[in-house]
């Protein structure tokens, strides 16, 4: 899947309009999220 990232002066990462296929199964659509200075984020999954 396509996206763009973004890391921006004020230690921000922004993601937009990413996706992710396996196969015919569309997994993610469109996902947009932002992670702020001290922040922890994760993301899990298989």
């Amino acid at each position: 899947g396509a996206g763009d990232v973004t890391v921006v002066a004020a230690d921000v990462v922004a993601v937009n309009g990413l996706g992710k296929r396996y196969g015919r199964v569309q997994a993610l659509d469109d996902v947009c999220l932002e992670v702020r200075r001290g922040e922890i984020f994760g993301l899990l999954g298989q």
